[in-house]
């Protein structure tokens, strides 16, 4: 009966801190490409078995999206899908605009199972982004206008392999639809980072900006060249009469 007993605890033990490690991640992120479009890459490592399925809840600055269009038909539809918790209007300018949430599903064909030491599932997502436009810099100040990103949170399936639900906390499962396409709901756990990585690192994006500084010269300019086709607009008139 004792024995019995510690066999149970035991393996209630070993299932604990196998659930512990499945639900560990590491996330890197970078941003390719310079000017208004970008390319952000997330690679997700973690241990235990793969996951079916990965999910990042992404929240995009009101000075950055994403086009749900041009998703559908680019390299990212390969293995992954995105679900937008929001309409997107891809003409506002970033002081007329929302902060973006949307749903990034990374399918089992974007999951690399690790064959030595070291992780043991890798999953990688890059997703196209854009800046928006934004006002003129004042007058002094450099003409650029800088974003903040902040990192994804990580959804794992509680029904993946290794159960990473089991003896998770209540507050860190939640509900979500189970993929893209297919909106029933599935219980997911919120990932955990591990220990060396307290959070995932902001990506700052910067993109160039009108001047007021500039606003004196351009107001001349415009103000001459009206006036130039006004004279041209005449001259031509009465070098056309009889």
């Amino acid at each position: 009966m004792l024995r019995s007993a510690l066999y149970h605890l035991l393996l209630m033990l070993a299932t604990a801190g196998d659930s512990q490690e499945t639900g560990l991640v590491q996330v890197t992120r970078r941003v390719l490409n310079s000017g208004f479009h970008r390319e952000l890459v997330s690679v997700v490592s973690g241990r235990g078995p793969a996951p079916q399925v990965v999910l990042l809840r992404e929240t995009l600055p009101a000075g950055l999206y994403s086009d749900p269009y041009e998703l559908s038909g680019s390299e990212f539809a390969r293995h992954s899908q995105a679900v937008f918790l929001s309409r997107v209007d891809v003409e506002a300018p970033a002081s007329r605009a929302a902060p973006l949430q949307l749903l990034v599903f990374i399918s089992a064909a974007a999951v690399a199972v690790a064959s030595g030491g070291g992780p043991a599932w890798t999953a990688n997502v890059s997703l196209p982004v854009h800046l928006r436009y934004h006002a003129p810099a004042q007058p002094g100040r450099p003409p650029r206008a800088h974003v903040l990103l902040g990192g994804p949170l990580v959804l794992l399936p509680c029904d993946s392999p290794g159960r990473p639900c089991d003896g998770a906390a209540p507050r860190d499962v939640t509900e979500g639809p189970c993929s893209a396409t297919n909106q029933t709901v599935c219980l997911w756990r919120r990932a955990t980072l591990v220990a060396q990585q307290e959070e995932v690192s902001p990506q700052a994006l910067s993109v160039p900006v009108g001047s007021l500084d500039h606003e004196p010269a351009v107001l001349a300019l415009t103000l001459l060249t009206a006036l130039g086709c006004c004279l041209l607009l005449l001259h031509a008139s009465s070098s056309t009469r009889p």
